[in-house]
């Protein structure tokens, strides 16, 4: 197994084999964190999955109760319990597209698009270049073994 340790100005990541595990460092946004770290790995396209606790958190979602698109911002610690996106490079400019669960106090959850939030404790973002499997895929889509 191939195993790389990297480090950038506002990342530091584990390259494993073809998949990268990158942590932001405390404070730092989490699209200007990992804009750096594709950039920096010269990434052209690919999908990011991960996890992270932040703050000052801006966000795009559905309100259902006013059929109608709205912005929210939350300043306060919370935990994004599922971070979704995926990437490409159009005219030499990166365009990065996340989605983000995040947990609120009393059990409650909000799925949203992510604008920008802070890193203010634990995450992990796991990068799958374009051309490469996210692990475990398969093993959801054999039919063969479907009963």
């Amino acid at each position: 197994m191939n195993v790389q340790i990297l480090q950038g100005r506002y990342w530091n990541a584990k390259k494993i084999e073809n998949v990268y595990i990158v942590t932001i460092n405390e404070g730092v946004s989490v699209i200007t964190g990992l804009t750096h770290f594709i950039m920096d790995q010269k990434i052209v396209t690919g999908n990011i999955s991960g996890a992270a606790i932040a703050n000052h958190m801006m966000m795009h979602f559905f309100n259902p109760h006013k059929k109608c698109n709205e912005y929210g911002e939350f300043s306060d610690q919370s935990e994004i319990i599922n971070i979704l996106g995926s990437f490409f490079m159009i005219r030499e400019e990166l365009k990065l597209s996340l989605d983000m669960v995040l947990k609120k106090e009393k059990h409650t959850t909000l799925s949203c698009s992510l604008l920008e939030a802070r890193i203010n404790g634990m995450n992990n973002f796991f990068i799958f270049p374009a051309g490469r499997q996210v692990p475990f895929k398969n093993q959801f889509l054999d039919i063969q073994n479907w009963n």
